[in-house]
């Protein structure tokens, strides 16, 4: 089996009924694939990478002033309280009382359908 790029000679070759194996280099087999990648690449120890140089030294990047308008209220850290939630009244235009609105109201009429 090859790996083979299907381009123009493909289908040429095909319709020739000629082998493909016969144009195409021993390199793209794949026993020759297998060949090369048998063998295992071991994962590089941690221990020293390089002599000298430690985690700890290393700093982000420096904050840029991001484009466009800001944000109005920051983000909040764990513990901090969100922001005040506004307090309002859902009156039902079908019934009207307190709590819900006409589209969940459980004493809507019911429409009836309409046969065409």
């Amino acid at each position: 089996m090859l790996f083979v790029d299907e381009s123009n000679n493909v289908p040429a070759l095909a319709h020739t009924r000629e082998d493909i194996e016969d144009y195409c280099d021993a390199y793209y087999s794949v026993r020759t694939y297998f060949a090369y990648y048998n063998e295992i690449i071991h994962p590089i120890p941690e221990a020293d990478l390089a002599p000298g140089s430690t985690l700890e030294n290393i700093q982000p990047p420096p904050l840029k002033r991001l484009q466009g308008r800001p944000r109005i209220t920051g983000r909040r850290e764990a513990g901090e309280p969100g922001p005040k939630k506004r307090s309002y009244s859902v009156r039902c235009s079908n019934c009207r009382e307190i709590g819900h609105n006409a589209k969940s109201c459980q004493r809507a009429p019911v429409a009836k359908k309409v046969s065409i």
